[in-house]
């Protein structure tokens, strides 16, 4: 298959381009499939509701599970309401995020040693908190929700961001199935691509299957898997930096 170098990842805007150079500094040929938009999700409207503001003057703690959802309080919050939150306990999923939130006069960043709902609420902060938000897309992280919910704790969810699917065409398909790498850093980007390739050509869905896929969690791969991927590797995040160690120390061992 190819040449051994071609990776295939499904990152967005800056962040693609980011990749690209990394991955072509570091010896890999990238082939980028743009499959979504960020669009406003459907709680952005209730940001700037008075209802939001009475929430925020009791909240001592906000989770933000993307750097899209960071983007959409950037952009939807009152000046007054974002100084607010910049003064709150931030527990950040993922490095990206985290990055993001700080540059953005975040004061109170807190990263979990492991990127799901066990490791947020393994953290101190969250142990300690006693009026919570999540700010996350509209499809994942329910099980955020869900550990909340189980550890009696209060939590309330906005839906801030949604991605809008393209359709993947059959050019972007025969481009994909010519690498030999898939990078994927959500499990819905995983599995929107999966459909895609089952709807569109079921012949090729074993070849797809049966390409190295790396993702960001356990709970991503476990989902690939059941579907019969063949070879999955957990990288253990989704930062650029983790990407590129992840796809050489593979191609390291596999010489």
């Amino acid at each position: 298959m190819g040449t051994t170098n071609k990776v295939l990842h499904c990152r967005h805007g800056n962040s693609a381009a980011e990749l690209n150079q990394n991955l072509v500094s570091a010896g890999f040929e990238p082939v980028h499939l743009a499959i979504f938009e960020i669009l406003d999700g459907s709680d952005c409207v209730s940001l700037s509701s008075s209802n939001f503001r009475q929430q925020l003057l009791k909240l001592d703690l906000a989770i933000v599970t993307s750097q899209y959802a960071v983007a959409k309080l950037l952009q939807h919050l009152s000046d007054n309401d974002l100084a607010k939150l910049q003064q709150t306990h931030i527990v950040a999923v993922g490095d990206k995020t985290a990055q993001q939130l700080k540059r953005a006069g975040f004061n109170k960043v807190h990263l979990p040693q492991v990127n799901d709902s066990d490791g947020i609420l393994a953290l101190p902060q969250v142990q300690q908190s006693q009026q919570a938000m999540l700010f996350k897309g509209e499809q994942g992280r329910n099980a955020i929700e869900h550990a909340f919910k189980l550890a009696n704790r209060k939590l309330t969810t906005y839906n801030i961001y949604k991605r809008h699917w393209q359709n993947v065409t059959p050019c972007q398909l025969h481009a994909a199935l010519s690498c030999d790498y898939f990078v994927f850093t959500s499990g819905e980007i995983a599995l929107q691509l999966y459909q895609a390739v089952k709807k569109m050509n079921k012949s090729v869905l074993k070849q797809w299957l049966d390409v190295c896929t790396f993702v960001p969690s356990q709970r991503v791969a476990s989902k690939l898997i059941q579907l019969g991927a063949t070879h999955v590797i957990n990288m253990q995040g989704a930062n650029n930096l983790t990407i590129i160690q992840a796809l050489q120390a593979h191609k390291q061992y596999d010489r």
